[in-house]
């Protein structure tokens, strides 16, 4: 959803089934049956003027779409997560700022991104920038990114309180974003992870503009209620507008049972 402060909507997603046989773009809900195939979802919030951050995102996104079928056969043959995600976000990177170095038009274009690659029993991810993954199981909420700005290992530690982290003059300057400002000599370092999934789990991602209109505690109570897919990404996005609305807002909530099925939004 557009924000209201901005001409146009920077932010990205995307949701594919991804097996031996090809890939699959899915609809905005649906079910999927996990085995063979996985469930691959993504959120980016471009920036840059002149619509360079919305080219960014959607970028980024046919990136993960051209890679997804052979990503699928290293990860099913034990190559390892951070080589195969991390390097999927390192070639993006590299792809923004080659686009760069031959449109000024683009200079400062990047984005953020996390990945979610569902498979069956285990999750895998990477992430870049101040866009969020959490995950919920065994009622518990963990956020697995995180955000990529000066004051998160003050705020994670404790040693600032969420007011503060909130309202921090730092907490919007991104320290690791794809493309962006330095060009080639700029790397970038990719946060990567897998987790066992219990029988039932929940997964969220998000831009940050769901994150701007709710606090921590507001997020864990509208996310760990009951509900399908479609009811809990309304309620987010609803009580995330009443309270922000200026920012782009995205989000992409992922339902996985023990039946083996994927319920996604």
């Amino acid at each position: 959803e557009q924000g209201t402060g901005h001409d146009g909507n920077d932010d990205s997603s995307i949701t594919l089934a991804v097996c031996p046989n090809g890939v699959r773009v899915l609809q905005d809900s649906g079910e999927e049956l996990l085995d063979p195939e996985h469930l691959v979802v993504a959120v980016s919030d471009g920036m840059g003027g002149q619509k360079a951050g919305e080219f960014a995102s959607r970028l980024l996104m046919n990136y993960i779409r051209r890679d997804a079928e052979s990503l699928y056969q290293g990860l099913t043959t034990g190559g390892e997560v951070k080589e195969l995600l991390g390097g999927l976000l390192e070639k993006a990177h590299t792809g923004l700022v080659e686009m760069m170095d031959h449109d000024e038009k683009l200079l400062g274009m990047g984005a953020t991104l996390s990945l979610a690659w569902i498979t069956p029993g285990t999750l895998h991810w990477a992430h870049v920038g101040d866009s969020r993954l959490y995950l919920l199981q065994t009622e518990e909420l963990t956020q697995l990114s995180q955000d990529d700005n000066l004051p998160w290992q003050q705020y994670h530690h404790g040693q600032l309180t969420e007011y503060q982290y909130r309202h921090h003059p730092n907490r919007s300057l991104i320290t690791e974003v794809l493309g962006g400002k330095g060009g080639r000599d700029r790397k970038i370092d990719p946060q990567t992870g897998s987790v066992s999934l219990a029988s039932n789990s929940r997964l969220l991602l998000c831009s940050d503009g769901l994150i701007d209109g709710l606090w921590d505690r507001s997020l864990a109570d509208e996310f760990t209620q009951n509900g399908e897919p479609t009811e809990i990404a309304t309620a987010l996005m609803t009580r995330s507008r009443d309270n922000a609305h200026r920012d782009d807002t995205t989000l992409i909530v992922v339902d996985l049972r023990n039946t083996g099925s994927s319920q996604t939004n």
